[in-house]
């Protein structure tokens, strides 16, 4: 069984080391390159999600408020809130 979508919700919140975290993307990375299974990645670390995503949207109380490209994110920041990642 190969899926081409996976939603993973807040896979990395109990990882306490930001170098775990960052294997754990790299992982998620190398598995989707290798397959082309894309991820959605639901958290609440926008910096976690902007730097290993393609595409992020912004959501709050379940509503779509923005949709921005990584490059922005790094740019222009982000508001708080729950992150929908597309594409990692």
């Amino acid at each position: 069984m190969e899926p081409s979508v996976v939603v993973l919700d807040d896979p990395t919140v109990m990882l306490d080391a930001l170098h775990t975290q960052a294997d754990i993307m790299h992982l998620l990375g190398s598995i989707q390159q290798r397959t082309g299974v894309c991820f959605v990645l639901i958290s609440h670390n926008h910096k976690l999600v902007g730097r290993f995503s393609r595409c992020v949207c912004r959501m709050e109380n379940g509503v779509l408020q923005a949709m921005r490209t990584s490059a922005r994110i790094e740019t222009e920041g982000y508001e708080k809130g729950e992150i929908l990642s597309l594409g990692t």
